[in-house]
């Protein structure tokens, strides 16, 4: 009876040894199949990651490449185009020797200006002054000839928007040959295509078709040929270069005064001789007109007074007895220097005063 019993106890204690068993076994199978959910959704997490990663990666490209877009067309923008470059004058009325031309429209853009150097449109100038001026880009040079023709500029640079242009020689109708354009006077000279057209430097208007240009930039007025204003001879000076060394600028009443008038400032040529004395006033080609007076201050000698362009090209020759004054007017219309030279009798000394100005 005691072997059952003993039995019976040791049946109970394996069963529940066994049963306690199976729960440790489920409670691992558990817990393994809970690491495993939890490494599933770690990869799953990494995953996500990694493609988050590879997505932002690609939208930092794509919006690097459009940093570099905006940046490649603001830097494109920055420097612009040749048109630019370039400064439309707004000139409302133009004058031709103080007259107004009325075939000059408003806001053609028919004078423009590029570093500062003024350029006027192709056949507004040529039709205006009555001149053929045609122009080889590919050999670098133009020719002017008096009386409008039908030469017709074709564009080269309309994609660029215009382009400046070399000038090597110009052909000269008066002296029949082609005139080599000064290295230092090169960017003077330069034809510019702008919106089309071929527009001509102030310079080789003044120079080649005799005429100068101002802009009134307080009345929005370009003058053609004369001036509004006059300018002194005694304000615009001499040259030095050119000019005798008894030749002066004074404002002295002793020397300004003639006939019982003072007339403030003006020019003296001292110690005339029979060795001419020359007075040189430097027009550069920037100037229509002269004009003025000249005076005999000597009371005893006769002195000879020439006006010229040159020493080989006088315009007026004029006598002068003691204590004369003579009126003069000249044209200067594409002249470089207008001298004033006195000579007078061997052996003796005198004096002469000018006074006059430009336009």
């Amino acid at each position: 009876m005691r072997k059952i019993w003993f039995a019976g106890i040791f049946f109970v204690i394996i069963s529940f040894t066994l049963i306690g068993c199976s729960g440790d076994s489920d409670e691992v199978n558990s817990n393994a199949n809970k690491n495993e959910e939890a490494n599933e959704e770690n990869g799953n997490d990494v995953n996500n990651t990694e493609n988050n990663e590879d997505k932002n990666d690609g939208e930092n490209e794509n919006s690097d490449s459009n940093n570099e877009a905006v940046d490649a067309n603001a830097a494109e923008a920055d420097e612009g185009g040749f048109a630019d470059e370039i400064k439309p004058l707004g000139v409302e009325e133009v004058l031709l020797d103080q007259e107004k031309v009325s075939q000059f429209k408003e806001g053609r853009d028919t004078f423009i200006e590029h570093d500062e150097l003024l350029y006027v449109e192709h056949n507004f100038i040529t039709h205006l002054l009555d001149y053929e001026l045609t122009y080889d880009e590919e050999n670098t040079f133009a020719e002017v000839f008096k009386e409008k023709g039908d030469y017709a500029y074709e564009p080269s640079y309309k994609d660029e928007g215009g382009a400046i242009m070399d000038l090597g020689q110009v052909y000269d109708e008066d002296s029949d040959e082609y005139k080599d354009i000064p290295g230092e006077s090169a960017e003077s000279y330069k034809m510019i295509e702008y919106d089309g057209k071929l527009y001509v430097p102030e310079r080789l208007i003044n120079v080649f078709m005799d005429t100068p240009l101002n802009f009134e930039r307080r009345d929005r007025a370009m003058e053609v040929g004369l001036r509004s204003e006059a300018t002194n001879i005694y304000d615009f000076g001499i040259d030095d270069q050119y000019s005798s060394s008894t030749a002066e600028v004074t404002q002295d009443a002793s020397d300004v005064t003639i006939e019982g008038k003072n007339n403030e400032k003006g020019v003296v040529i001292r110690n005339i001789n029979s060795a001419s004395k020359f007075a040189a006033i430097l027009t550069d080609y920037n100037y229509s007109q002269i004009n003025g007076i000249v005076h005999n201050k000597s009371d005893e000698n006769t002195i000879e007074v020439k006006l010229q362009y040159n020493e080989d090209k006088t315009v007026e020759t004029i006598e002068l007895e003691p204590g004369d004054t003579q009126e003069f007017k000249h044209d200067v219309k594409g002249e470089i220097v207008f001298y004033i030279s006195a000579t007078g009798p061997a052996g003796t000394t005198s004096e002469a005063v000018v006074i006059g100005e430009l336009k």
